[in-house]
């Protein structure tokens, strides 16, 4: 098994860490999209895994998985602002 950690692993590290942060103090502001949130850091969490210690196509499955929560994340994100602006239109 090969660990490659250069500085794009640490820049991934530190961004997951500094959002993971923002997300936990802000968590009761983005109540509606915390599941979404988790699940995009989640996924940027295992591709970081795989960018480290794997290599070759099991490495592309890393960025392939997290493609895939990423764009689940994003649909979550987008159908709850419309339910969101639907319960408004209903409102008025």
């Amino acid at each position: 098994m090969e660990i490659r950690w250069g500085s794009f692993h640490m820049y991934w590290l530190i961004d997951l860490l500094v959002l993971s942060r923002l997300l936990a103090v802000s968590i009761q502001r983005v109540k509606l999209f915390h599941v979404a949130f988790i699940l995009i850091l989640t996924g940027a969490a295992y591709f970081l895994f795989f960018m480290a210690f794997t290599v070759g196509w099991m490495a592309i499955q890393g960025m392939l998985g997290f493609a895939v929560v990423l764009l689940f994340g994003v649909m979550l994100i987008a159908l709850e602002l419309v339910n969101i602006g639907v319960r408004r239109i209903k409102q008025t």
